[in-house]
């Protein structure tokens, strides 16, 4: 999960009664906050008012492997790997497709040129926007451009957090 704080993007882990911050960036680590070696960590109440945002993503894109049996749409994760040298990993977790490779038992994946991939969208899940907090998670989805969805990718990696 991601929060916006303080006009800052962080990583969150939920621990029930406060939230946990955590960024790879000392330049949005204030004095409050802990490190260790690769990062940097501090505990917020739940009702802190400098809290703007609380959601998941997710990044979902077309490719056609022309292949039966195997959906067009493709989820994509933030994970480095997902996003190298204008392409992107598509991983196929139902059976071995011809010429992909196998990580797995019915696991396998290809990288494609993200210039053969249409539709890209970003969906939101948001339980607190705008620091109010939601009785129902939000969810928006937006329609975006190959650029964009590449951004959005590499803004959520943990190294750029």
């Amino acid at each position: 999960m991601f929060m916006i704080y303080n006009n800052n993007l962080y990583h969150i882990l939920d621990e029930k009664s406060h939230y946990v911050i955590i960024t790879r960036q000392k330049a949005k680590a204030d004095g409050g906050f802990s490190a260790t070696k690769l990062s940097f960590y501090k505990e917020i109440p739940k009702d802190d008012r400098l809290i703007q945002d609380i959601y998941q993503v997710q990044f979902f894109l077309k490719w056609d492997s022309h292949l039966d049996g195997v959906d067009k749409r493709w989820r994509i994760l933030t994970e480095p790997e997902f996003i190298q040298d204008n392409r992107v990993l598509l991983k196929f977790t139902n059976g071995i497709l011809p010429g992909w490779e196998i990580e797995e038992q019915a696991v396998c994946s290809k990288y494609v040129a993200i210039d053969e991939c249409e539709d890209f969208q970003i969906r939101y899940t948001y339980t607190v926007k705008d620091g109010k907090v939601l009785e129902q998670p939000m969810v928006l989805e937006e329609k975006v451009s190959k650029e964009d969805f590449q951004n959005g990718i590499v803004k959520h990696q943990i190294r750029n957090i």
